[in-house]
């Protein structure tokens, strides 16, 4: 809500609401994975709506300290940053575009001659506090999107121990879909998170809390390959 001065007088009014739709953080991830457990490649992430604000305070910091927050952001063993660059479109539809170009040694495990690695180790979910006997009802102000999709170029001679996981849930206040498969020597990886603004009865944060945590569950899976 704000107050606008117009020519006859001041009125309240309110600035435009971003849908759960609007509000999304879409990114895109290449990635080579050596047989030494090295990981390589880079990732374009896109910010719309609300999300826009979430890299805002970094953009005019010096970028050693640009370097120092992204490595905050995606928790990527031994990560090390080659390039770093940010686009920011001001309209009334702001968008901020982060190209990142990365390499991270010992990001696999080696052992047995398996090789052990997180499918997701960019964009993690969060649990929620777990509460007893709640007595107010659910109030989700803002909804967001997440969307992720990270293609790795698996080494040549090894293949997937078990068959690809999927997942998905469906919730009045919100979606998780988890999914990966192989093409040729790919895997490719798709994630959604999506969380819906809204009033929801007490009884839903229960919902809510599970719902949560299956997404951290699903976020932590790792990835294994043995050769053929």
């Amino acid at each position: 809500t704000v107050l606008a001065c117009t020519p006859d007088g001041g009125k309240l009014m309110h600035t435009p609401k971003y849908t759960t739709e609007e509000n999304i953080e879409k990114r895109e991830a290449e990635f080579v994975l050596n047989d030494q457990g090295g990981l390589s490649g880079s990732m374009k992430t896109i910010l719309k709506g609300t999300s826009y604000d979430d890299r805002y305070h970094i953009i005019d910091d010096a970028p050693s300290e640009r370097i120092k927050d992204v490595q905050r952001y995606y928790p990527i063993n031994n990560m090390e940053i080659k390039k770093l660059t940010y686009k920011q479109d001001k309209s009334l539809n702001p968008c901020t575009t982060e190209d990142v170009e990365l390499s991270a040694k010992e990001y696999a495990a080696m052992n047995d001659g398996k090789i052990y690695f997180s499918l997701n180790s960019i964009n993690r979910a969060s649990s929620l506090r777990q509460t007893i006997n709640r007595v107010n009802p659910v109030c989700i102000q803002r909804g967001y999107t997440e969307e992720d999709d990270i293609t790795y170029t698996l080494p040549k001679g090894y293949k997937l121990e078990s068959e690809p996981i999927k997942k998905h849930i469906t919730k009045p206040f919100g979606n998780f879909t988890m999914t990966m498969s192989i093409e040729n020597d790919k895997l490719v990886y798709h994630r959604t998170l999506q969380l819906k603004d809204g009033n929801y009865t007490k009884d839903t944060y229960q919902d809510l809390v599970d719902f949560f945590q299956a997404a951290v569950d699903a976020d932590d899976y790792n990835v294994v390959l043995v050769k053929k």
